[in-house]
């Protein structure tokens, strides 16, 4: 009559696939992050009312391990470009062999977590999912307004400004910078500057 207490020491990485309108699309590798408030409890639990483990019985951690989820993998490949269409992201994942095999799909409104704050649209990733962002016939302007300042997107940019600046060049500069904030960096126009053109 044993008493057989079963508990996960760690969780595998997660590797995934990335294609379509992220800034780095390829192959990722993710890992369950281990929580903060991992407790210890008695490894022998009879289950029976009234039972108290000894002081002999042996300790065995409970960890809370938190799973990678679509944020992350969207978050590592650099984020979004400007045409990617984030309120349809396919989700292409192996059907156990359990429930029939083979592959499913799901489209995700991925929009909604920036626009209502729906954590739902932000699931769970599994090993060998594949992550398709479709692209858009022309730029999102909403969506790019919602999601560029979050921190889904690089705390950086990279910019090049020339012509009729004091200090022309390429500039690094922080996420969310206006045209205006840019030229400055450059040291400023300079003397019967006329238009400004932005190539983007």
């Amino acid at each position: 009559e044993p008493e057989i207490q079963i508990s996960i020491a760690y969780y595998r990485p997660v590797t995934v696939f990335v294609q379509g309108e992220v800034r780095k699309p390829g192959l990722y590798t993710l890992f369950y992050e281990e929580g903060s408030n991992s407790i210890e409890y008695p490894g022998i639990d009879s289950g029976l009312p009234g039972f108290m483990p000894s002081e002999g019985d042996p300790i065995m951690p409970i960890k809370n391990y938190t799973s990678p989820k679509l944020f992350d993998v969207l978050k590592l490949s650099s984020g979004i470009t400007n045409y990617a269409d984030i309120s349809n992201i396919q989700i292409i994942r192996n059907n156990s062999l359990s429930q029939g095999g083979g592959k499913i799909k799901a489209n995700i409104n991925f929009l909604s977590l920036f626009i209502d704050g729906d954590q739902s649209t932000n699931i769970r990733l599994m090993d060998g999912d594949t992550i398709f962002i479709p692209k858009s016939p022309k730029m999102l302007k909403d969506q790019v307004l919602s999601v560029t300042q979050t921190n889904l997107m690089p705390d950086q940019i990279t910019v090049y400004i020339s012509g009729n600046v004091n200090f022309p060049g390429l500039k690094v500069l922080g996420q969310g910078t206006t045209l205006f904030q840019g030229v400055a960096s450059a040291g400023g126009e300079g003397y019967y500057t006329g238009q400004v053109n932005l190539i983007r």
